[in-house]
């Protein structure tokens, strides 16, 4: 895309624009989900670890 095309059309220029701040944001948020949702499993596989080695000990 060229600089005299979004000039000729800024309502498109203002679409791109705020396209890119969504995907910005559904990013953020997948990435927050996803990170709380690891946390959990790892600290799920702690809690079972600790379990196997009571159980071994």
């Amino acid at each position: 895309m060229t600089l005299d095309f979004l000039e000729k059309f800024p309502k498109f220029n203002i679409f791109i624009y705020y396209y890119s701040l969504y995907l910005k944001y559904i990013r953020s948020v997948l990435k927050l989900f996803f990170f709380k949702k690891l946390q959990k499993i790892l600290e799920i596989i702690k809690i079972t670890e600790i379990l196997i080695r009571r159980k071994i000990s």
